[in-house]
């Protein structure tokens, strides 16, 4: 019998409003009769945190962009075996809360990705009643679900990629943002961008949203590093997590003509406008009345120290975290 190995793992609870929860389905090849369904995500790599790790894999098995999750909900070791080795899994466990969602796997070796025979939503009861041939791992895995799904904001977890889309005319620095109606009432200004779907990283999620809502096309390299980090909950509905990245369009050659842009699509959107800002005009719409807001709502005083900033010195090591 091989020596017991001490493995430290991260997992993740994808926790729907519902209450279900993604496992995915496993089969060890020293016991290919059983299926074992168990969390997402894997071992801790030397020199990574726990949280690292998990978000991490979250990329890796599902395809899923995640960042804060805060701390781990739980810690426990559990012992398995895996392809004859008896493993202890030091698991810390991390939990966030998502709409259901079908993974799609963008970095599983070959290996995991044979092992690996399907993903399923499941209420934490059915996991007391699963068939012969299959079963959960650790046991433990239906009272982490229940505890998670009791204590996560309601709001579904919401990955955002915005663009700052900027031209210079005469001189003078101009920024495409869009509108739609605010929750509170009025209308809401903010930059060009969308949620960032299953697969996608930050930036291909910028890159398409720019072709869909204003027919701009751009290498995502034209992108750079993110810029700004905000993080904005809307109760009852999601929580945002934005990441905004800076397009100077004269820098790239580029053009954009907002009269290309496809009015059916952006009203199905729920978007009820599209037009270029000076900075002084933000700052005009930011003193007036209510009825019109922009989001970040210091957009005007935080845009003209990012437009300042000299390309050649590149961008921040780490994105600005800005407020709501």
């Amino acid at each position: 019998m091989p020596e017991q190995l001490l493995r430290p793992a991260a997992r993740l609870l994808c926790v729907d409003p519902s209450g279900a929860v993604l496992l995915l389905g496993c089969v060890d090849p020293a016991r290919p009769h059983l299926v074992h369904w168990i969390a997402p995500g894997g071992g801790v790599e030397p020199g990574e945190q726990p949280h690292e790790a998990v978000v991490r894999e979250a990329w890796e098995e599902l395809g899923l962009v995640l960042d804060d999750l805060g701390g781990a909900v739980a810690r426990s070791d559990d012992a398995f075996s895996w392809a004859g080795q008896p493993i202890v899994g030091q698991n810390s466990w991390f939990a966030v809360r998502t709409p259901r969602f079908d993974p799609v796997a963008r970095g599983m070796s070959d290996d995991e990705a044979a092992a690996t025979v399907g993903a399923r939503w499941f209420l934490p009861d059915e996991l007391g009643s699963l068939p012969a041939g299959e079963v959960v791992e650790p046991t433990r895995t239906a009272e982490l679900v229940r505890r998670a799904h009791a204590t996560l904001p309601a709001e579904p977890h919401r990955p955002t990629a915005r663009v700052l889309v900027v031209s210079r005319l005469d001189g003078v620095d101009r920024v495409v943002l869009v509108s739609t109606a605010a929750v509170e009432g009025g209308t809401v200004w903010f930059a060009p961008g969308g949620g960032v779907e299953v697969g996608e990283d930050h930036r291909a999620a910028a890159v398409r949203e720019l072709a869909e809502e204003l027919r701009l096309e751009v290498d995502p390299d034209d992108l750079g590093d993110p810029v700004w980090v905000r993080r904005h909950r809307l109760p009852g509905a999601v929580d945002l997590r934005e990441v905004y990245y800076l397009l100077r369009l004269d820098e790239h050659g580029l053009d954009l003509d907002l009269a290309r842009v496809d009015a059916g699509f952006l009203a199905a959107e729920g978007v009820t406008g599209v037009r270029w800002f000076t900075v002084d005009e933000l700052e005009r719409l930011r003193g007036a009345a209510a009825g019109e807001i922009v989001a970040p709502r210091d957009l005007a005083s935080r845009l003209p120290a990012l437009l300042a900033a000299d390309p050649s010195a590149g961008r921040p090591a780490a994105p600005v975290e800005v407020p709501v």
